[in-house]
Parts: C-alpha cells; sequence; structure tokens
C-alpha cells in the first residue's frame, strides 16, 4: 500500500514541475518497451496504466525522484592489461567520472562513490576475480564496471552473479557471455561477436555464396573469439542457408615465419569467398600474397572485420603505406575487399564527449592520449553508468530492493532507449545491447573505404545505403560466383583440356595398319602366283570337249 502511495505521490510531483516549465511528452500504448532518453520538451505529461515498460530516461529535471533520502553507491571499476580490445583504463575511468557527474544531476538522491582499480597483470593471469573479491568484502560495492576482457570477465561475472550484484561492461564480447543462466546479472553495453557474424551470414546470402573460407591469426585472444562466433552462427540451422566453411589459422609467436601464400592455396581449393580475421597490417600483406597468385583477377572476395578503430600501424586497414612501392598493387586488391564495422556516432554529443575524455585522461595520466583512443566501447562504458543509475531510480520508484542485482539488472532488459550518447541503446530480452554496424567498401575514385549498408542489430535487418553501391573486382556489378566456371581446383570436366594423341601412337598405328595391308596383299599375290603356277603346269593336257 505504501509502495502505491509513494508511486502515486512521484505521478503527482511529475505533472506539477513539469507543468510549471510548460514541458510535454505524450506517451502512449503504442510505443511499448521504449524509453525517451532525454524526454521532449511539450505542454503536458500523460501517464497511465496502459503504457506497459514506458520511462523518461533520463529525466532533464528532478521529476522522478521518489524518496528524499540519499542512498550512497559504490561502484566499483575494474580493468585488466589486455589486447582483446582497443580499449584503456586511462580512458574509461574519465568517461566514467563524467557519466557519473551527469548522473548526480539527474538524480541528485544518489551519491555516488567510484573505486577503480587497474590490474597491471595480462588478462590471462586471472587475478580480476581476487580483485573484484576483496572490494566486494572490504567495501561491500553495489554494482561492478568491467572488466573488458574475456578472461577477466569471466569469474568476475560469475561471482558478481553468486553475490546478486548487477555488472555492467564495454567488453565481453564473445558468445559465451550471452548464456545468462551463468551470468545472471551481466549486462553488455557495447556489441557482441554473435551480432557481428549474423551481419555476414546476411551478406554471404545476399551474393548466394555457399563456400567460405576464414583465415585466422590467432596470435591475439579477439581473433579466436570471432573465429569461435563466426563457427557458431555459420552452423545454426534457423539460417537454412547451408555454408561450407573452410579454415585456416595460424600464429606468429616466437618469430616464426608463416608460408602466407601455401594458406592462402589451400583456401582457393575450398572456396572463392575469404573472411581475413587479422591485423589491419597482416590484411594488407595477406591480398599483397594474393595479388603474386593472380587472385586479382575478379574471382575473388575478401573480407575483414574492423570491430573499432585502433591507433598503431598494426591496426590500420588503409592500403597505403608511405614509401611502399606496392601501394598500387595493394590498392587494387582493396577492391576486392570489403570491411565490416561497428557503426561510429557522429553526433555532435559524441565528439564533445571524446575530446573532454581525451583531456580529461591527459589531466589525469599525463602522456599522450590520442583522441582515436576514445571509441564507441569507451563510450558504452560510459552508458553503463546512466543505465544502472536510471535502474537504481527506477527501483527505489516502485519501491524495490536496489540490492537485488538480478532484479535491478532485467528492468534495463528489453527496452530500447532513445537519444543516448552513441544513439538509441536497445537492449534485448537477454540483457546484451543491439548495436549497428556497417559494411564498408572502396571508393574507386577517392581510394577510401565508404559505407554501402547497414545492419540494424535490433531489427536484424541488412539494409543497402541508397546511392552507393558496390564496386566488385574489375569494375563489376555483380559479386563473384560461388563456385568458378571451372571450379575451385579448375578440374572441372567441362574444362578438361583432352591430350592430344601420342605421336608414337600414331606411328604404330600407322605402322601396324601398313603391316597388316602388306600382308594382305602379299597373301593374295602369293595365291595368284601359285594358281597361275598351276595352269602352266597343265598346258599339256587336252580338252575332250566338241
Amino acid at each position: 500500500m505504501s509502495g502505491q502511495l509513494l508511486f502515486s505521490a512521484s505521478i503527482l510531483t511529475v505533472g506539477l514541475l513539469l507543468a510549471g516549465n510548460h514541458f510535454t511528452a505524450t506517451l502512449s500504448d503504442t510505443t511499448p518497451n521504449v524509453t525517451l532518453f532525454p524526454p521532449r520538451r511539450a505542454a503536458r505529461l500523460t501517464l497511465s496504466d496502459t503504457t506497459p515498460n514506458v520511462t523518461l530516461f533520463p529525466p532533464r529535471r528532478t521529476t522522478d525522484l521518489i524518496v528524499s533520502d540519499v542512498n550512497d553507491v559504490t561502484i566499483f571499476l575494474i580493468m585488466a592489461q589486455q589486447a582483446e580490445l582497443p580499449v584503456f583504463y586511462e580512458v574509461v575511468k574519465p568517461a566514467l567520472s563524467l557519466a557519473i557527474d551527469r548522473a548526480r544531476i539527474l538524480y541528485p538522491n544518489l551519491r555516488f562513490h567510484l573505486v577503480a582499480r587497474k590490474d597491471e597483470n595480462p588478462c590471462v593471469h586471472n587475478v580480476a576475480g581476487a580483485l573484484a573479491a576483496e572490494e566486494f568484502y572490504l567495501r561491500k560495492v553495489d554494482v561492478i564496471v568491467g572488466p573488458a576482457c574475456s578472461l577477466a570477465l569471466d569469474p568476475v561475472a560469475r561471482m558478481a552473479s553468486y553475490w546478486n550484484i548487477p555488472i555492467f561492461t564495454g567488453g565481453g564480447i564473445g558468445v559465451e557471455f550471452a548464456k545468462k543462466q551463468t551470468y545472471t546479472s551481466l549486462t553488455r553495453m557495447a556489441f557482441s561477436l554473435d551480432r557481428v557474424s549474423h551481419f555476414l551470414v546476411k551478406v554471404i546470402r545476399e551474393n548466394d555464396w555457399h563456400h567460405v573460407s576464414l583465415i585466422v591469426d590467432e596470435t591475439e585472444m579477439s581473433n579466436t573469439l570471432i573465429k569461435v562466433s563466426l563457427q557458431a552462427v555459420f552452423k545454426e540451422i534457423e539460417f537454412g542457408h547451408e555454408i561450407n566453411l573452410d579454415i585456416q589459422t595460424f600464429t606468429r609467436r616466437d618469430n616464426s615465419t608463416v608460408n602466407y601464400q601455401k594458406i592462402l592455396k589451400q583456401s582457393a581449393r575450398a572456396a572463392r569467398v575469404f573472411i581475413l580475421i587479422s591485423t589491419g597490417e597482416l590484411v594488407r600483406h595477406l591480398l599483397l600474397e594474393a595479388y603474386e597468385l593472380g587472385m586479382n583477377n575478379g574471382e575473388y572476395a575478401f573480407f575483414g572485420v574492423e570491430l573499432v578503430k585502433s591507433t598503431g600501424t598494426s591496426g590500420d586497414f588503409s592500403w597505403y603505406q608511405s614509401g611502399d612501392k606496392r601501394n598500387k598493387q595493394a590498392r587494387e586488391m582493396y577492391e576486392s575487399l570489403m570491411m565490416v564495422m561497428v557503426r561510429v556516432p557522429t553526433s555532435p554529443e559524441y565528439a564533445t564527449f571524446t575530446h573532454k575524455v581525451t583531456q580529461m585522461a591527459v589531466d589525469e595520466f599525463g602522456g599522450k592520449t590520442i583522441i582515436e583512443q576514445v571509441n564507441p566501447i569507451v563510450a558504452a562504458f560510459y552508458d553503463c553508468i546512466l543505465m544502472y543509475a536510471w535502474a537504481y531510480n527506477k527501483t527505489l520508484a516502485v519501491g524495490g530492493d536496489p540490492r537485488d542485482g538480478r532484479t535491478l539488472a532485467r528492468r534495463l532488459w528489453d527496452n530500447t532507449f532513445k537519444d543516448g550518447l552513441t544513439g538509441d541503446i536497445s537492449i534485448n530480452e537477454n540483457g546484451d545491447r543491439e548495436a549497428d554496424y556497417t559494411l564498408n567498401d572502396l571508393d574507386p575514385e577517392t581510394g577510401i573505404m565508404r559505407p554501402v549498408a547497414t545492419y540494424y542489430g535490433a531489427r536484424r535487418l541488412y539494409e543497402k545505403i541508397q546511392g552507393f553501391e558496390v564496386v566488385w573486382p574489375g569494375g563489376k556489378k555483380t559479386a563473384p560466383p560461388d563456385v568458378p566456371y571451372c571450379g575451385f581446383t579448375g578440374d572441372a570436366p567441362h574444362c578438361v583440356v583432352k591430350d592430344p594423341f601420342p605421336i608414337w601412337a600414331t606411328i604404330l598405328i600407322i605402322f601396324f595398319c601398313i603391316t597388316i595391308i602388306g600382308f594382305i596383299v602379299t597373301f593374295f599375290v602369293s595365291k595368284k602366283m601359285k594358281y597361275e603356277a598351276d595352269l602352266a603346269d597343265l598346258w599339256w593336257k587336252v580338252c575332250y570337249d566338241g
């Protein structure tokens, strides 16, 4: 009963505050599971029991405060040294500080305390779990943010599930973290590899390809995760599109020499569509090796996966390298390459965010922070705080227990929050954000990759961008066929050239024929001569015929 009175009072407060400030936001039952972020200005606010799962997020004023008591909230950020994703503690911490500043304005009844720990050990050492346990038992943290890498996230998310506290991350891109029966309080705010794989399957189906070869550099963990995800999705029956998947893997550890041409030749025996899972530098090298093998003949299509823009030479997927005499050949081969990427926000708010985080990182940690280090994954960590703050406040609004992590997290799931920092934030029923991706092709005029299609994760919709067509190798308007005319190995029956008849056999046959003819002629001549001889021996006989 007290909860109902509290909720009614809150609605009255909302109406009075908004009426005094000439706000309007009309919510109807035609917009289920959609959250306005932030609400629009208008003349009135209409709320009813028939409007399911509709909330204002985040409120521009303190209109949905339910309790006057201040609630202390301890946020624990944990990051580990890792190379799985291009995201670093030095930019994530300032991003969280910005998000907390914003949340304090939106929810003055919540008093946030940030505890940040950077695990100096590599992610593979699995120290993050011990750090999380230490903080949980010493400080009684309310929510965990991070880690980004899979090996560190796994034990931390399992313990958070056991402790029943919410955990948010901008990482955890592996398909294993979709199993929410194990990670019951985990919400992933960036993207997931299974959706990247779904996008690639859509492209493959669009072009009626059934033979695909994966060439995977397993030196980096993220590449192995992409391989595992693609394998799992390609085996799903729901697509109804049989794909014969060939996999070629290699590592570059211990200065080992890799025969890339041999790998390409083996792939060519199984497919003409290659998905190259590697760094930008190595993708370029593979394409140049393919050029040497004559794979610039228009029969081959190559795909690369660049989830997030990376800084440094090895992360650059450009065909151009200063001073390289093979730039011309590289550009020609890049006409056969298409890139799958997470769609990068272009809003002024996102641009302002990147500059603020960069400046804060320089001020706090010194050194040189490159603005490209602030990417959509860092923005996803920012969203983690605002999502949690909204869910915490919403839980208080309905008289719930904000310490019940599983229930709190599920208030976010199966919802869409409009106008977030990186665009609309769609969180599916499994607690994973549905990101959007683009397919990029080389513009033959500018030599720059441009988007030609978009995959909308929330709707699982593949949509071509109007006015931009894929330019296939050789300037063709159609994609390379699934199977070449003469087959993958060139030995299709209709293409096999029959060898000319051996000369020695011809001579032998002629000799045999002459011998036979000679034998026959000799036989008849001999027979005739014998017959004539017999007649000569009978000349003396007298014929008695009249």
